[in-house]
């Protein structure tokens, strides 16, 4: 995520540091937090709102695809610290904020789940329910990301596709690929109107495109990704 002044904010394994691209490579400048996570964690996807304020989730490294409840967790870091504000999930994945900044996707891979929640002004998470579901040949929500029209895109892990749906969770779009384990999107280039898909390689060496980087203009653009700004 970037960060307001220079460099991202990047997820380890066990930590959130501030990282620089220098000549050289990347630099990790210092720690930014370390949130307390059980043994064998790790932490996975992450977003900022429209105020600036930044989500993330953890997993565990033994989680299985089996839809039980996990110990990952979602986090809020902002100028008050940083707070656990979920808990349960078995693979935490995709924050993506709606437009008017009033509703925060996340998903649960290992479920099967998308959940929407109520955004408050101040950070507060309210009212959390199932909007997704994915089931049999769909695969498992992965990353995420919403379009200026509020519909939200989601990779789908082992389903070959992304998919738009409606604010309302209606099915809009799909956009098949040729690699099954499909990991996230992201809307770029000087009009926000590419999305640039990604997908995983591990266990697909049957499949000659997997692991590759994906793109197509949806006809629609996205949002600009707002700095964190603690």
């Amino acid at each position: 995520m970037l960060l307001a002044g220079a460099g991202f904010i990047a997820g380890l394994a066990s930590r959130l540091v501030h990282l620089r691209l220098e000549e050289h490579g990347p630099r990790i400048v210092d720690d930014w937090v370390t949130p307390e996570e059980p043994a064998g964690n790790r932490f996975n996807d992450a977003a900022v709102d429209t105020l600036g304020r930044l989500w993330f989730g953890s997993m565990s490294e033994n989680e299985q695809e089996s839809g039980e409840p996990g110990q990952g967790a979602l986090y809020r870091l902002d100028g008050a610290g940083l707070r656990r504000v979920d808990h349960g999930y078995g693979v935490a994945n995709g924050p993506a904020v709606s437009p008017d900044g009033r509703t925060l996707y996340h998903s649960d891979t290992a479920a099967g789940i998308v959940y929407a929640y109520e955004l408050a002004a101040d950070g507060e998470l309210t009212g959390r329910r199932e909007h997704l579901r994915f089931h049999g040949a769909q695969g498992y929500p992965d990353g995420m990301t919403c379009d200026v029209e509020g519909g939200l895109w989601v990779a789908h892990w082992g389903g070959g596709r992304v998919s738009r749906f409606l604010p309302d969770g209606t099915l809009d779009e799909t956009l098949l690929l040729p690699a099954s384990r499909v990991t996230s999107c992201a809307f770029g280039g000087p009009e926000l109107d590419q999305l640039y898909i990604t997908t995983a390689a591990d266990g697909r060496d049957q499949e000659a495109l997997a692991g590759s980087l994906f793109r197509v203009a949806p006809g629609v653009r996205g949002l600009a990704s707002p700095m964190f700004s603690a």
